[in-house]
């Protein structure tokens, strides 16, 4: 597993307990790098291109409601890291809503 929307590297300092929360399945992806374009991306924070596609499979199987619920409940406990993200997860879904509808229709 891969922590994709909050990387670890983002609340090294935090406590114990919020640390082990980034392990949460609306911040965790499957690592991998060899699969069909639209899915490949490698380990490590990534550009935007590689945050828009780890979030669109998160968003796919937990749906928007919960992903948006536990970066807000992120937020609150890391303060920066959690608000980048949850800036980011409000972008993309501003951006792309009729990409990330289609996929929340085909679980």
């Amino acid at each position: 597993m891969h922590e994709a929307l909050i990387p670890k590297s983002a609340i090294m300092k935090a406590p114990e307990e919020v640390l082990e929360m980034i392990n949460h399945r609306c911040n965790c992806v499957l690592r991998h790098n060899i699969c069909n374009a639209k899915q490949f991306h490698t380990g490590g924070t990534g550009g935007q291109d590689t945050f828009d596609k780890c979030l669109a499979q998160i968003v796919y199987f937990e749906g928007p409601e919960a992903v948006e619920e536990y970066l807000k409940f992120m937020t609150q406990q890391t303060q920066l890291a959690g608000k980048m993200a949850l800036n980011r997860f409000k972008t993309f879904m501003t951006e792309h809503p009729k990409y990330v509808e289609g996929l929340v229709g085909t679980r």
